[in-house]
């Protein structure tokens, strides 16, 4: 009798394992690809200006100023400040962020409490 449940349970493992290897289908049946419609990969998109749902006025944010605490080092501090470089580079509101390391999440977590008191 134990046999017949090794067998049964390896017998189901190998199913749920093969199962799991097989490609995913899409979950919505209406999208369909149209193969006879091609995009124009050269064409220039034109980005959609964004309407505030904080009526907030642009020129109430120039020159804003925001520091960001993060509990990175090393090559995840240096990826997300220039971020935030490209950021302040970039963003057409004028606001300045500037990213300061805390060097831990315990670092950070103790830092933010003790601003928060």
């Amino acid at each position: 009798m134990q046999i017949f449940q090794k067998i049964t349970i390896i017998t189901f493992v190998i199913i749920f394992t093969v199962s799991a290897c097989t490609p995913a289908t899409s979950a919505d049946p209406t999208r369909t690809s149209n193969p006879s419609v091609t995009e124009d990969a050269s064409a220039e998109k034109t980005p959609t200006p964004v309407v505030s749902q904080l009526d907030v006025e642009v020129e109430a944010l120039r020159g804003a100023q925001v520091t960001i605490w993060h509990p990175w080092f090393g090559a995840e501090a240096s990826l997300f400040e220039s971020q935030v470089a490209q950021f302040n580079t970039e963003n057409e509101w004028g606001v300045v962020v500037s990213a300061t390391g805390k060097g831990s999440y315990s670092e950070l977590f103790l830092q933010t409490d003790a601003a928060l008191t």
